[in-house]
């Protein structure tokens, strides 16, 4: 997808504050410190439309990024050791547990992975929660310049198996490098583009 067009919609703390609108949308899970806001800021050619902070669960809402006005990235809190109010966390999980159950404009879930880590429980609840709500998943493992070769392939293996996935399934990121954009893009677009009754 060629991006025109790049705009921070609304972050959102209830359901009922979701954007109106039947445009699909593609949302963004991870662990807090995976990288998620350089894989958006990345994919969008746009350097600071995703806040990256040097501090790890900073995402307070579900952010909401229209591109080209024709679909949506949906920026979801990162889990893990996110350092926010308990209050603030107890909210988190209703609220996303509605949207990725509820949402019918929601096409996929891309979850970002580090490619040096093998997935931990919470990882690993995302996915069953995923599957048991029929949600479509496109595994990447982000960070693939950290690694050499041989030891990413070794990675990739690991994290398949953990997720009993296929190697191939997982796709390779660099934020920093740029490699496995363009494969990304084709895989989201096709998401997109699909028909949700089909």
């Amino acid at each position: 997808m060629k991006i025109k067009t790049v705009e921070f919609i609304k972050g959102v703390t209830s359901f009922n504050a979701l954007p109106s609108g039947m445009q699909p949308e593609i949302a963004f899970a991870g662990r807090s410190n995976v990288g998620k806001s350089s894989m958006l800021n990345s994919l969008l050619g746009r350097q600071k439309i995703a806040k990256v902070s040097k501090t790890p669960g900073r995402t307070r809402e579900i952010n909401f990024f229209s591109i080209n006005e024709c679909a949506r990235f949906v920026d979801l809190p990162g889990y893990g050791f996110a350092k926010a109010a308990g209050a603030t966390r107890a909210l988190w999980a209703p609220l996303i547990l509605r949207y990725l159950s509820e949402r019918e404009q929601l096409r996929a879930v891309v979850l970002i992975l580090d490619v040096r880590r093998t997935p931990n429980d919470e990882d690993l609840a995302l996915v069953d929660l995923l599957r048991e709500y029929g949600v479509n998943i496109i595994p990447v493992a982000g960070k693939s310049d950290k690694l050499p070769l041989q030891q990413r392939q070794k990675q990739i293996n690991i994290i398949a198996d953990t997720l009993h996935l296929m190697p191939h399934d997982i796709l390779q990121f660099s934020a920093l490098s740029g490699a496995g954009r363009d494969k990304l893009w084709q895989v989201i677009d096709m998401f997109i583009k699909s028909d949700p009754g089909a």
